[in-house]
């Protein structure tokens, strides 16, 4: 299926020349422009981003774009979700409504027994959700690499790309290990 036209260019790791520092500071940029120094709208209501908890100074909402995981602390960068950091925005003010989820009630805490309640049941209101067809990415990527040797053409990936994809997380995974330490690639 062809991407819209009206979707950014993927940000590379290969435009930092696979420093990963270099690539966050890209990366993290583009979510502030995006989402802290504009106003994101959907249907004429401001998009608020999760701000805390804070890794590194980056809010919660911008490491849950680039990186996958249940849990705050072990969550580790994606590759794909990192590629993709200028897409939230398009899609939330370009995609027609009934393809995004609308949490239509906020929550406020104003005491303990709230804040308790809050962990237990988080989600107010109605919701729509769209149906998305599930799509393993290793398999896309073997569909793509295999109709390239059967046709020709260009590969998506090829094998350098992925030697500096693995290289990328295996250098955060360290970085995020020791802390948010600087790891060289």
């Amino acid at each position: 299926m062809p991407l819209p036209n009206w979707l950014p260019p993927l940000v590379l790791l290969e435009e930092s020349n696979g420093d990963w520092n270099n690539y966050l500071t890209i990366l993290y940029e583009i979510f502030k422009t995006d989402f802290i120094d504009t106003q994101c709208n959907y249907r004429g209501i401001k998009i608020a981003i999760k701000k805390h908890p804070q890794i590194d100074d980056k809010e919660a909402t911008f490491w849950h774009l680039i990186s996958e995981g249940e849990n705050e602390e072990t969550r580790t960068p994606d590759i794909r979700r990192c590629e993709r950091i200028r897409w939230p925005k398009s899609v939330i003010e370009k995609v027609p409504d009934e393809k995004i989820k609308v949490y239509d009630k906020g929550v406020q805490v104003r005491t303990k027994e709230g804040q308790y309640s809050l962990l237990v049941d988080y989600r107010s209101g109605d919701m729509w959700a769209p149906k998305v067809e599930p799509t393993e990415a290793i398999k896309l990527m073997a569909e793509k690499f295999v109709d390239y040797v059967e046709n020709g053409g260009s590969v998506i990936n090829d094998g350098i790309a992925g030697l500096n994809n693995v290289k990328m997380l295996e250098s955060a995974a360290k970085s995020i290990a020791s802390k948010g330490k600087v790891v060289n690639i």
